[in-house]
């Protein structure tokens, strides 16, 4: 993940809520977020691993 501070050009867009939680979000601008590549991977990445985990339980 990129340092604090440092800026690097977004390449995607990351729905602060998931469409699959609340697919009438998906064009909402206060529910994006711009991001760069390797932060956006890393954000979905938990997201997911904690969606997963909660679904288990």
């Amino acid at each position: 993940m990129q340092s604090p501070g440092r800026l690097k050009r977004a390449t995607d867009v990351h729905h602060i809520v998931p469409i699959r939680v609340a697919p009438w979000l998906r064009l909402v601008l206060s529910n994006l977020v711009s991001l760069c590549k390797e932060c956006h991977s890393s954000i979905t990445a938990r997201r997911d691993s904690t969606f997963a985990h909660r679904r288990s339980v």
